[in-house]
This record gives structure tokens, C-alpha cells and sequence, in this order.
């Protein structure tokens, strides 16, 4: 089997070192520098969704995001989640 979390950049090399996918459906782009309001994370070819409010990215690219400090950017490929955890995710306090 594979690794719980394995680094993006062993099949995307464009990917900062830092992120990661965990487990088979999430792709984690973690800020590692401090007082950062957004954070530039790669995404690989196909669409993603972040798992905080939904938004869609194509893949294939950087893109920036906004940071708050209580929340990670993390994405999904549509589809690679079951929608009701994604919709109790969503529905955590902040």
C-alpha cells in the first residue's frame, strides 16, 4: 500500500516541498512561513475544490489563496469525497 501522506513533488515537481496529499482524496498546502495572509499552492491537472468553501480550480497552475490563520488550504477532486462529509466539514465552527 502507500503512504498515508506523500509529497506532491515526487509526480509534480512545480510543487512547493511542503504540500502533500493525505490519504487518496485530499491535497494539503500548508503555510510554513509566518504571518502570511495568502499562500500560493500548485495544483495538479484536473479540477479541485477547496474543502473549506467549495470553490473550483483547474489544475495545472499556481494559485494564491487567501489564509486565515485558523484554516489550512486544503482541496479535493469533485467526486473523491462522500458530499455529506464535505457539507459537515463546511458546517464547523470557526
Amino acid at each position: 500500500g502507500q503512504p498515508m501522506m506523500r509529497a506532491l513533488q515526487l509526480t509534480e515537481p512545480e510543487a512547493s516541498p511542503y504540500q502533500y496529499y493525505f490519504g487518496r482524496s485530499l491535497l494539503v498546502c500548508p503555510v510554513v512561513e509566518p504571518n502570511q495572509t495568502q499562500w500560493a499552492c500548485y495544483l495538479p491537472y484536473g479540477q479541485w475544490s477547496s474543502l473549506w468553501d467549495g470553490t473550483t480550480y483547474a489544475g495545472g497552475q499556481s494559485i494564491t489563496v487567501d489564509t486565515p490563520l485558523d484554516r489550512i488550504p486544503v482541496f479535493y477532486a469533485p467526486g473523491s469525497l462522500d458530499e455529506d462529509i464535505v457539507h459537515q466539514i463546511r458546517s464547523l465552527p470557526q
